[in-house]
């Protein structure tokens, strides 16, 4: 699997969000900055091999746990991992998309046992 990085900008932003959370300048940047981490890290683990390289799948996914908080953190939600939405969306994870995003603010997530990002792990995870 490919994936190409995007350059997040300001103007990638909700203008609206931004105003209703009274998001300072700062806040902006690292918002922005974050974004561009994820996408970094989103590529990297697209260009993984799935089956050789299953540990490292799941240790990202934990640094992109990581990004999410600080991503509610600056953009000043609640935090809370059932408002996560990206880590169902990160390259060669299996589990099922409609059912996750339907899930989204409860508790339940929908992990698919064959998922190497998420499914059972590997031998040598920790």
């Amino acid at each position: 699997m490919t994936y190409k990085a995007m350059k997040y900008t300001r103007e990638m932003l909700n203008e609206r969000l931004i105003e209703k959370q009274q998001i300072s300048e700062d806040d902006i940047q690292q918002i922005i900055d974050l974004h561009n981490e994820r996408e970094d890290l989103f590529e990297w683990m697209g260009n993984l091999d799935p089956i050789q390289e299953q540990h490292r799948l799941q240790l990202s996914a934990k640094l992109l746990t990581d990004i999410e908080f600080q991503l509610q953190e600056a953009w000043k939600f609640t935090k809370g991992k059932q408002y996560h939405t990206w880590w169902y969306m990160v390259p060669h994870c299996k589990c099922p998309f409609m059912d996750n995003r339907e899930a989204f603010g409860t508790d339940f997530a929908v992990i698919s046992v064959d998922c190497p990002v998420h499914g059972a792990p590997t031998c040598n995870s920790e």
